[in-house]
């Protein structure tokens, strides 16, 4: 291990000046707090014997209050946050319903159609208009179901009478 040495030319006098001004002022000051004390017949000792006491009851129930109200304010966003997110669902549940529901009463319809059933192309229709109102006025995803499965069970219905109506025709041809 190598030892450097390392050699500055420093003038200490205003350092040791500046602590001589700095012991001087504390001393002052405290030399001005000594003649004070005397000149108050001790009050400043009397007041460090006080222990003041302040009624905090009112800042603890504010504080109390607002923190209920930052946790019902937090709850209430929550459920908004719940309702918007049930609210989507829905809406895309009943739209994804109604555009399979369409497409199937077309192709069914077109069925129907060319074997001259237009008394179920008629009950068709009524169904799908049922559905578009029971959609519109679904809450819940399970609405959209229900109201997807009512429709799909007159569909069911048709749809089988038109391919024993087929069956019948084409075994007549």
């Amino acid at each position: 291990m190598e030892t450097h040495e390392l050699r500055l030319k420093i003038d200490a006098a205003a350092a040791q000046s500046g602590s001589r001004q700095f012991v001087a002022a504390v001393n002052a000051v405290k030399a001005a707090v000594r003649d004070l004390e005397r000149d108050t017949n001790g009050a400043f000792t009397q007041l460090q014997n006080i222990k003041p006491q302040v009624d905090v009851s009112g800042l603890r129930s504010a504080t109390t209050e607002t923190n209920n109200v930052a946790k019902a304010a937090t709850a209430t966003e929550r459920a908004a946050a719940n309702m918007a997110r049930q609210i989507q669902q829905t809406a895309l549940s009943s739209a994804a319903a109604l555009r399979t529901s369409e497409q199937a009463a077309q192709r069914l319809s077109q069925r129907m159609l060319d074997i001259g059933d237009t008394q179920g192309v008629v009950r068709l229709n009524g169904a799908l208009s049922q559905l578009r109102s029971n959609l519109t006025a679904a809450t819940s995803t399970l609405d959209v179901r229900s109201a997807r499965s009512q429709f799909d069970d007159l569909r069911s219905s048709l749809l089988q009478n038109t391919v024993a109506a087929e069956r019948l025709r084409g075994q007549q041809a």
